[in-house]
């Protein structure tokens, strides 16, 4: 009976996430049960803004840190989706919204990314909510990448990934 329980999402559980990754990430309350009972069976975390800059390594804590931190952001520059699908359990939409990504929204990543190897500086996520274009009607969501450099220079990308094919 209690291997049963360990497998079931509880409503608390379900209402806890919500809170830290949003509604608007999954759609539903049932898509983030689902969401939340992949991530359980493959030993991973949801992917959410929290879950991900939590993730990030601080250059700045050690020299150990520091060689982390460069290798995670190198192969988030490198292969986001594999960077992204190896340390968290991706939802179908979340694949198809990194795979929507533009070459132009790549390079402008990249350019945030490669600011932060060079400055040490950790890079914040930020993911706005769902939002519907009134002349297309499609869904995206806003996304912003920032990194501060260590004599106040700051380094932002922004644009909208759609959630519609």
């Amino acid at each position: 009976m209690a291997r049963a329980s360990e497998k079931r999402i509880g409503r608390r559980e379900a209402l806890k996430a919500l809170g830290i990754a949003g509604l608007g990430c999954f759609g539903s309350l049932a898509g983030l049960k689902a969401a939340l009972a992949q991530a359980r069976a493959e030993g991973k975390q949801v992917l959410t803004e929290r879950t991900l800059n939590r993730i990030i390594p601080d250059p700045a804590a050690s020299a150990a840190s520091k060689r982390e931190f460069t290798a995670a952001m190198t192969e988030a520059r490198t292969d986001l989706k594999g960077y992204l699908s190896k340390r968290f359990s991706l939802t179908p939409a979340q694949v198809r919204e990194i795979e929507s990504l533009t070459p132009a929204q790549k390079k402008d990543l990249n350019r945030v990314l490669d600011a932060a190897i060079k400055n040490n500086a950790k890079p914040t996520i930020e993911i706005g909510r769902s939002t519907r274009s009134a002349r297309s009607k499609k869904k995206s969501k806003h996304v912003k990448v920032s990194a501060q450099g260590p004599k106040g220079g700051k380094f932002d990308a922004e644009f909208d990934i759609s959630e519609e094919p």
